[in-house]
């Protein structure tokens, strides 16, 4: 009779957790972005913490949007992290991002990553707001 019990225990046990990794291993389906309900984007470089956060303009915001929507997935993995991008909403909710050169994940540093493409977007685009954000700092 226990050995009956811990059959049917360790065979419930396996069916929860053959579901659970199944759906973590293959839910990669992306909630997409709409562009007209973002109050603001705002990207900042890890070293080994957020600095010099920046705020994408109206245009960069919906280029954003565009490659986060068109990007192709490219598997669950853990991630390190190079620049954080968070999108605010006009609803007061926000979604984190965590990027490095090409490849973007929702979330921390463990997803489904997804690719954009182009292996500069990230560093260009930090860098050409940086550099208007010291011009600024500079002029005032």
């Amino acid at each position: 009779m226990k050995q009956t019990n811990i059959l049917v225990v360790s065979l419930i046990l396996l069916i929860a957790l053959t579901i659970y990794f199944s759906y973590k291993w293959t839910n990669h389906d992306k909630v997409e972005l709409d562009a007209s309900s973002i109050l603001k984007v705002t990207m900042c470089y890890v070293s080994p913490i957020c600095d010099s956060t920046i705020l994408l303009t109206r245009q960069q915001t919906e280029d954003f949007v565009k490659k986060w929507n068109t990007g192709t997935s490219l598997g669950y993995n853990k991630y390190q992290c190079q620049y954080y991008v968070e999108v605010y909403f006009t609803n007061n909710k926000k979604r984190t991002f965590c990027t490095s050169q090409d490849e973007i994940l929702e979330g921390s540093t463990n997803g489904w990553i997804f690719s954009i493409g182009d292996k500069n977007y990230f560093d260009s685009l930090y860098q050409i707001n940086k550099a208007t954000l010291k011009k600024h700092e500079i002029e005032n």
